[in-house]
């Protein structure tokens, strides 16, 4: 439909383009964004790239460096540790060597910071060992001087007597606490122990070789308590120098990873700035193609769907019978003219649902003239087959077989019309006998029917098959030419087979013909179970 072309009813066309057009139009933007966003990827990205460039080639040797100093450090403080707490000296001095060749200034090159904090690592440990020395020496002494002393006590103990006192241990280790006011209340207990020998020194009946003796005992006992102090002292001197070197070594072992880490903090900062404009540019992007997004989906909305959804209501409206509408126009040409067809479909339909419905019940009505039998009312032989086949799922069927006696001289006493008559009596007086809505009656052939009981026991069905009889009976329609009754009557074969005997529909129906044979062979009027005796 051209853009210039007067709608019908007098309304202005309006312009239009294509399906194919309009889609592009409404994908132009969104590819221009995209396009927009991807370069300024594509440029923080090379910028990330320049950055790890210089991150890979300027810092991270530098990194490694660092990680070589603070390696070097770890075991500077391992060394010092060992000359702080070794009690061999050969194992300290050999420590105090490693020490000194990791503090030389060509092992910490980095910058003037590291180089000042070495050389003060390197005094510190010197002074520790000197410390240790003092130590060592003092321990010497105190060894010395404490075998003296217990060489001079076992000589008293001799000239005076057994006293009671402390040995001294010959061993220096106890001496050293990590508080001096330890040592010193130590040391005290040691020396009170000895009161007893100096009360016995004090005596002034001693020999010239006791009081010589005593003379001994009180200097070597003398030398011993300095000894114990300038071991104490020299102990908690090292221990404070070694706390002050595990400072020291702290501080430079943050001063090296510090070093390299400011350099490299700033190029992460590099990266994290392109980062967060990627970011920003990623949300700005998303922002602009949500509304894009939203726009292009109440243009589909406008555009499409809702003429859609507009041309569907009033298809649902026209096939309901109710008139159709003239549809608003829209822009889109090849939905314009489907919506043109709207008004023309409401003819089509109409006649189409009317010849759909002529046609079902022409369908209807022949179906069931080709189940039902025209003269008795009641289902014909074809339903009959279809009713036993779908029986096989029941538990147990029964069958019975019903014959009207002597029907040929009845229609030849009385007519064929008043056979009929006689067929059709029958049949309802047979249909109000049936009392269970699945029990189902049918016209098998002539004057014969045949009724299929679901689910029923060979008593229930003997029961049926005497109601029918009776039924019968009670119609008292005259059969002149009977030699049963002067009434109709009729011979009922009753069968009943269960589903785990595993016979088949056929087999049950020759059963039912089978006991209806033995009926009309005992004289008519008569029910006849088959299987019972006799039958």
């Amino acid at each position: 439909m051209d853009a210039e072309r007067e709608r019908p009813g007098g309304g202005r066309d309006i312009g239009r383009i294509g399906a194919y057009r309009f889609l592009a139009l409404l994908m132009l933007p969104a590819v221009l964004l995209l396009g927009g966003a991807g370069l300024v990827v594509f440029l923080s990205l090379d910028s990330i790239r320049v950055i790890t460039d210089s991150l890979e080639e300027e810092h991270l040797p530098g990194i490694l460096n660092s990680q070589r100093t603070m390696d070097n450090i770890n075991v500077l403080r391992s060394e010092s540790a060992v000359v702080f707490m070794a009690e061999d000296p050969r194992q300290r001095r050999a420590a105090l060597l490693k020490a000194r060749a990791l503090v030389a200034e060509s092992v910490f090159e980095q910058s003037p910071q590291i180089r000042d904090a070495a050389k003060t690592v390197q005094d510190l440990i010197l002074k520790l060992a000197a410390a240790r020395k003092r130590s060592d020496d003092a321990s010497d002494r105190l060894h010395l001087n404490e075998l003296r002393l217990s060489s001079v006590l076992g000589g008293l103990k001799l000239a005076l007597g057994d006293v009671q006192t402390l040995e001294p241990t010959h061993n220096s280790r106890h001496v050293t606490s990590a508080a001096r006011e330890t040592d010193k209340a130590r040391y005290e207990r040691a020396r009170k122990s000895f009161e007893p020998v100096l009360e016995l020194c004090r005596r002034t009946d001693l020999s010239f070789a006791q009081r010589e003796t005593c003379s001994a005992f009180q200097r070597d006992l003398r030398v011993v308590g300095q000894a114990w102090n300038e071991k104490g002292e020299a102990d908690l001197e090292a221990r404070a120098l070694w706390k002050e070197l595990d400072v020291t070594l702290e501080d430079l072992n943050n001063a090296a990873s510090n070093e390299e880490f400011q350099r490299a903090y700033a190029g992460m900062e590099g990266l994290r700035a392109e980062a967060r404009s990627m970011r920003i540019g990623f949300y700005v992007s998303m922002g602009l193609l949500t509304a894009m997004l939203l726009g292009g989906v109440a243009v589909l909305h406008r555009h499409i769907l809702s003429p859609i959804s507009l041309a569907a209501h009033e298809l649902r409206q026209i096939r309901f019978g109710s008139p159709a509408r003239q549809l608003p126009p829209v822009r889109i040409h090849e939905l314009q003219q489907l919506l043109d067809l709207v008004p023309s479909l409401r003819v089509y339909l109409t006649e189409l649902a009317a010849r759909s419905g002529a046609l079902e019940q022409e369908k209807n009505r022949y179906e069931s003239l080709s189940l039902v039998d025209a003269l008795t009312g009641v289902a014909n032989r074809r339903s009959f087959d279809a009713r036993l086949a779908e029986s096989a799922r029941c538990a147990s069927v029964g069958m019975l077989m019903i014959d009207v006696d002597l029907f040929k001289n009845y229609n030849d006493s009385l007519g064929h019309p008043a056979g009929d008559k006689c067929l059709a009596d029958v049949a309802r007086a047979m249909q109000t006998t049936l009392y269970r809505h699945n029990d189902a009656l049918f016209r098998y052939g002539g004057e014969e029917f045949a009724v299929i009981l679901e689910d029923a026991t060979e008593r229930q069905a003997l029961a049926v098959a005497e109601r029918i009889m009776s039924g019968i009976r009670s119609l008292r329609l005259p059969h002149p030419d009977s030699v049963v009754a002067p009434h109709v009557t009729v011979s009922i074969g009753v069968a009943v087979a269960r589903r785990e005997e595993g016979g088949s529909g056929a087999d049950l129906v020759a059963r039912a013909d089978s006991a209806l044979y033995q009926a009309k062979a005992g004289g008519r009027d008569r029910v006849c179970l088959y299987g019972a005796e006799g039958a």
